[in-house]
């Protein structure tokens, strides 16, 4: 909260300082790590690509570390709240441990410290994965996904963050795929601005209700977090 009242500027003057800090000062404390610079590397890799599956093996070759290692500067990043992971949906819950995982950022205000640019399709979806305190994205071998699917008190929600105006029916097929394989009937598309609804009749003769709304009015609703 202390960086509210800062011009754009110091903001991210301070947030680079602190990732800095929590990078080459705080995590070196706790876990034995050999090479800061590359914890940090990996950060901006993961900036540069929120959502990023964790293909362990080619990530490993093309930083020129084992597997084993790589892995755990993922997990050092993770419990230093700098970054989440998602696990890929499954039914069963200890099926969805063992697959491929997402990883954003914790914060999007980290974004604009590690890039030279801004990509606001990323920068939303990354904010939705941070802010809904997301644990599920879904993904098949077919390469069939949505970026979010929320569970609470039993309920399935998939959100697919599509964020244009224009978002031609197509574009939400997946959500279908989705509510097909797991009984859902509600579902929502994250726009730039604009609101609507789409219906989808699926091949069990169901119908899945999807909820176009903006991004900002979204994030609105969620409760915050503690």
């Amino acid at each position: 909260m202390e960086i509210i009242s800062e011009s754009e500027e110091k903001a991210g003057q301070y947030v680079q300082t602190l990732l800095e800090k929590v990078v080459y000062h705080d995590i070196p404390k706790v876990f034995p790590i050999g090479n800061e610079d590359l914890l940090m590397r990996i950060l901006k890799i993961i900036a540069a690509n929120p959502g990023m599956l964790s293909d362990y093996e080619s990530l490993s070759k093309d930083l020129g570390i084992s597997r084993a290692t790589l892995s755990n500067y993922f997990f050092y990043l993770e419990e230093s709240f700098l970054i989440i992971k998602l696990y890929n949906f499954s039914a069963n819950l200890l099926s969805s441990e063992k697959k491929m995982k997402r990883f954003y950022l914790s914060s999007t205000s980290f974004y604009a410290a590690l890039n030279n640019g801004m990509d606001e399709p990323k920068i939303v979806e990354n904010l939705v994965a941070a802010n809904t305190d997301a644990k599920h994205f879904w993904r098949t071998p077919q390469k069939y996904e949505v970026d979010v699917i929320l569970e609470s008190n039993g309920k399935i929600t998939p959100i697919e963050v599509k964020y244009r105006n224009s978002i031609p029916s197509k574009d939400l097929k997946n959500l279908a795929r989705f509510a097909e394989k797991f009984g859902v009937s509600t579902a929502f598309a994250i726009t730039k601005d604009s609101f609507g609804k789409d219906e989808f009749e699926l091949r069990d003769g169901k119908k899945l209700n999807i909820i176009l709304v903006p991004a900002w009015s979204y994030l609105l609703e969620i409760p915050k977090k503690n």
